[in-house]
């Protein structure tokens, strides 16, 4: 329901699903809704927001989580899939940067329980492999024209992102996707 918002803003249901969403947080144990991990892949009601469809009720539904979530787990790191070896790690960071969430990114980075020793940094590309995270994102800003680079300045600074871009790599996913 949390990834359809955007699906129903396209058939004028966006205020139903909105009420159905909020009906659905305020009934469910707390806890549940922190502890919930898809039975097939792993991932938390935080990655089921991230994966959503309209960006303005993913910033809000985060913060929701996000509060919630430092109401019980302070000094805890957020929940992450853990996948296997060469796979997107889905990391709170990359999603939060690919969405364009610099406020809600700062906020995951500057938690008292943060660390930036989870991260891989790597991304899978079907076509081209693994690459730097920071030559899709870098890709991604100037396909899409959109701002990463306050994201990309503080995944940088606070979570050790590497400062590179692979420039035979960004060649490649240009030449396949423009």
């Amino acid at each position: 329901m949390i990834q359809k918002t955007g699906i129903g803003s396209i058939e004028g249901q966006a205020e139903k699903v909105i009420a159905l969403i909020d009906y659905m947080w305020n009934w469910l144990d707390e806890k549940s809704i922190l502890d919930y991990r898809h039975p097939e892949y792993g991932g938390s009601m935080l990655h089921s927001i991230l994966y959503g469809f309209h960006s303005e009720q993913i910033g809000m539904l985060v913060n929701r989580f996000i509060d919630l979530w430092d109401s019980y787990y302070l000094e805890r790191p957020l929940p992450e899939i853990q996948g296997d070896e060469g796979e997107d790690p889905q990391t709170i960071e990359y999603l939060l940067a690919y969405e364009i969430l610099p406020d809600q990114l700062e906020r995951v980075l500057r938690r008292p329980g943060y660390t930036s020793g989870h991260l891989k940094w790597l991304y899978h590309d079907y076509y081209q492999g693994l690459i730097g995270t920071k030559t899709k994102l870098v890709y991604d800003r100037e396909r899409w024209r959109n701002t990463y680079d306050v994201c990309i300045r503080m995944l940088e600074d606070m979570a050790d992102m590497p400062s590179d871009v692979d420039p035979v790599v960004l060649k490649a996913l240009k030449d396949q996707y423009d």
